[in-house]
């Protein structure tokens, strides 16, 4: 499957994408906190998987998510990574 075939496409790397609560769920910096939030995936090539509900692109997503993190947690942007969509 390739996830770059659909048009606007919003791919994400895959390894940013958790189970949680019965989810897939992403972290984002939003305020300077972290924030879940649920997505609905679509296709996926193993590195990279669409993002067909839930994430805004201009959203910025944490890209490698840990077990202790927590929502509401202060962080801050280290890095900046452009999407591929």
């Amino acid at each position: 499957m390739n996830p770059d075939s659909a048009s606007n496409a919003l791919l994400i790397p895959e390894k940013s994408v958790f189970s949680r609560r019965g989810a897939s769920s992403v972290f984002v910096i939003e305020g300077g906190r972290l924030m879940l939030r649920d997505v609905r995936k679509g296709l996926s090539d193993g590195d990279y998987m669409q993002v067909l509900d839930g994430l805004p692109e201009a959203d910025a997503i944490v890209l490698i998510s840990d077990n202790d993190m927590e929502e509401g947690a202060e962080t801050e942007i280290t890095a900046m990574a452009k999407s591929r969509g």
